[in-house]
């Protein structure tokens, strides 16, 4: 079976997916430079999740309370904007933290003391149900487009999530890399630009 679509019917497609990329600036400085280090952590997580993913985890999830923070401190959102993004809007966010917040308060519950012996053991497990909270969070998402748009447009919103770091770090980088040339001697400087 062969299906064909128009132009008219692949258009409102092309201009959600634009928008989702064209929105993917930070005015404010300070969450440009949090998004740097945030993103840097995840690509440092990216890179150890399959030898130690406890603590792959936790430091994805000081990196994402970091980024959430910029975004709802520092820039809080445009909701106009957030209508036309495939991605989770500032309601949904808070849901998803609130969650990876929960775990560990579950766990903190039910253990029999708080000492840091029971904390330290309980890490393993609170980092496996905080993996499994992601996974269930991204396929539930992709699910959501798939079932609102397609396969394709899910599938750009899942390579755009998990690309994230390091469209980031290219887009942030150079401007406090420039900032920090200020900061070395005028003969540097001067070679540098060479």
């Amino acid at each position: 079976m062969v299906i064909t679509r128009t132009l008219w019917e692949v258009l409102p497609h092309v201009n959600l997916v634009t928008s989702q990329f064209q929105t993917h600036t930070h005015s404010n400085v300070l969450n440009q430079l949090l998004h740097l280090i945030s993103s840097s952590a995840f690509m440092y997580c990216y890179v150890i999740a399959f030898a130690d993913l406890t603590k792959a985890m936790c430091v994805g999830l000081a990196a994402l309370f970091v980024r959430q923070f910029g975004h709802a401190v520092l820039e809080p959102p445009c909701h106009d904007k957030e209508a036309l993004l495939l991605g989770f809007n500032t309601r949904n966010k808070t849901l998803i933290v609130i969650g990876y917040l929960l775990i560990p308060v579950i766990h903190g519950v039910q253990a029999s003391a708080l000492t840091v012996a029971v904390l330290t053991s309980m890490t393993v497990a609170v980092a496996q149900q905080w993996f499994l909270w992601t996974v269930v969070v991204v396929v539930g998402r992709v699910a959501y487009l798939v079932w609102k748009h397609n396969v394709r447009i899910s599938m750009i919103w899942f390579v755009k999530l998990v690309t994230d770091p390091l469209t980031d770090l290219v887009a942030y980088s150079p401007r406090y890399l420039s900032a920090y040339k200020v900061l070395l001697p005028s003969q540097t400087r001067k070679s540098a630009a060479k």
